[in-house]
């Protein structure tokens, strides 16, 4: 198996190769897990939602975003 086994891991390894970036100790613990790059954003959202859900009603647009999410992120790529 590749090294590089998705774009952003190959991005960031070569603008760390060329001097234009640090090392990202977070990233490297996220690409140990098997799509960590998706797995691990998806599960700390659900846990948030779980956990706190008022947490992301913060305001009329957010609030429509992540609760009711499909109408609203449909909309979002019209105006894009």
């Amino acid at each position: 198996m590749s090294k590089y086994y998705n774009t952003i891991s190959f991005f960031l390894d070569f603008l760390y190769m060329h001097g234009k970036m640090g090392k990202v100790p977070i990233l490297e613990t996220i690409n140990k897990i098997l799509g960590g790059l998706m797995v691990v954003p998806l599960v700390l959202g659900v846990l948030t939602n779980t956990f706190f859900p008022e947490a992301l009603m913060i305001g009329s647009f957010t609030t429509a975003f992540f609760k009711s999410g499909a109408l609203t992120l449909i909309a979002l790529l019209f105006f894009m």
